[in-house]
């Protein structure tokens, strides 16, 4: 299981200088103008907690296969992008794949200019949203025809209701963005009340801060991990918050789940210590696993 996250933001808010630091690679080109962003970017963060390196190191293991996380960067939206106007429109497509979206405003000042001329998050914010509404909405005009929930789908849309579960799979098959979790950051030392996490990418980005946006995208899709540890390789898995063993014995192998005993968990706080669960009880999450097989 590989989340995507889809970045959203206006231009010469720190898309790309966001894509570059999760990543740990020189991914998408950053300059002090708007739209430097033309074709998408994507690129792999891995799940790469310290305690990992202990688990990998207690079993000896030649390799860490960490988690991925995938992430695309595309061009900056602007105010009435969803009737043509700039680039990031066009490029919107793209994210309808994306589990989450990360949507990036700006707080820092300097010499980098901003779209709107002046700093205001809050309209940014409002702006963004605005589009991505847009864009949905644009989605259930066009095929409401051949998708009759899309019209209620539009109507709920338009007064900020709640899809049920069939409207959202229908939501999910056509990519709109209403049914897609988000995760807000403010790039800057500025705080602001209405985003998740407040930093500057330039001057206080850390491993710390990585693992806690990749924790937090896990919180908000419902998914957490197991991991499972031999002389070979140390494993990091991730699975929904509410399955149950044998559905985690299936990620690690397909054959696995029929031919399930049991299950030996340790938590990785405290790896002497033992618990033994059944193919069908709940999993216990941020622990190590020994699956015993008939």
């Amino acid at each position: 299981m590989r989340p995507k996250i889809g970045i959203v933001g206006l231009p010469n808010v720190g898309k790309s200088t966001f894509l570059n630091l999760m990543t740990e690679k020189n991914i998408a080109q950053t300059a002090p103008w708007p739209f430097t962003t033309i074709d998408p970017n994507r690129g792999i963060s891995f799940y790469d907690k310290d305690i990992f390196y202990e688990v990998a190191k207690k079993f000896n293991s030649k390799r860490i296969v960490f988690a991925e996380f995938e992430f695309i960067d595309v061009a900056g939206l602007i105010k009435d992008s969803w009737q043509g106007k700039g680039l990031g429109n066009q490029f919107l497509s793209h994210l309808k794949e994306a589990d989450i979206l990360v949507e990036i405003v700006r707080t820092f000042t300097g010499n980098v200019p901003h779209v709107d001329e002046t700093i205001n998050p809050l309209r940014d914010h409002q702006i963004i949203e605005k589009e991505l509404k847009m864009s949905d909405l644009k989605i259930c005009q066009n095929n409401k025809k051949k998708e009759k929930t899309l019209e209620i789908i539009e109507k709920k849309i338009n007064l900020n209701e709640k899809l049920d579960q069939k409207e959202l799979e229908i939501a999910k098959k056509y990519g709109l963005f209403t049914c897609k979790e988000k995760l807000i950051l403010a790039n800057g030392d500025e705080k602001v009340d209405f985003a998740d996490i407040c930093f500057s990418f330039k001057d206080n980005f850390t491993k710390k801060i990585k693992i806690e946006i990749l924790e937090k995208i896990l919180e908000k899709l419902n998914l957490t991990y197991f991991v499972t540890a031999n002389e070979n390789e140390t494993r990091i898995n991730l699975i929904r918050k509410n399955a149950n063993f044998s559905e985690a014995a299936e990620i690690v192998h397909s054959d696995f789940p029929k031919n399930l005993i049991k299950v030996q968990v340790h938590p990785l706080d405290d790896l002497n210590k033992k618990l033994i669960f059944g193919k069908n009880d709940k999993i216990i999450p941020e622990s190590l696993y020994y699956f015993i097989l008939k």
